[in-house]
Order: structure tokens, then C-alpha cells, then sequence
């Protein structure tokens, strides 16, 4: 499973924690393993391997939902 960074103010506010699994439309599901820089705010920076994956997936506001595993 490919990982993520959420923006430092996701982390501390309590919505998102490290471990948590997020899903988005149309992208693979992904675990937060890494934060972002302090001037971003209510941002998710998903992990690509090449420089065309980060061009096809370019910036996008999608719905982000979290998995709730029990």
C-alpha cells in the first residue's frame, strides 16, 4: 500500500493520525506515514514513484475519506 503525508494542522487537530488509511475517488487507497510542511493547511501529498504519475495526478480538491478499522 502506497503512503501519504497530511499537513501538520490534520495531524494536530485529531482528524487525521499517522496509521490512519484514506481513500480517494478515483486514486488507491493510502496509509499517512509523513508530514508536510508547516505552511500547508488541510493538504493530503500522495507518494508517486516517476515524474509522470505526479503530472497525471497534477492538484486536485477530492473527497478524502478514512477508513475505520474496528
Amino acid at each position: 500500500m502506497y503512503g501519504a503525508a497530511a499537513s501538520q494542522d490534520l495531524l494536530k487537530s485529531g482528524d487525521l493520525h499517522y496509521g490512519d488509511i484514506i481513500c480517494m475517488d478515483r486514486y488507491n487507497c493510502r496509509v499517512i506515514n509523513d508530514t508536510m510542511g508547516p505552511k500547508a493547511r488541510r493538504a493530503i501529498d500522495l507518494m508517486v514513484f516517476t515524474r509522470a504519475e505526479e503530472k497525471a495526478i497534477g492538484v486536485r480538491h477530492l473527497k478524502v475519506y478514512r477508513l475505520e478499522i474496528k
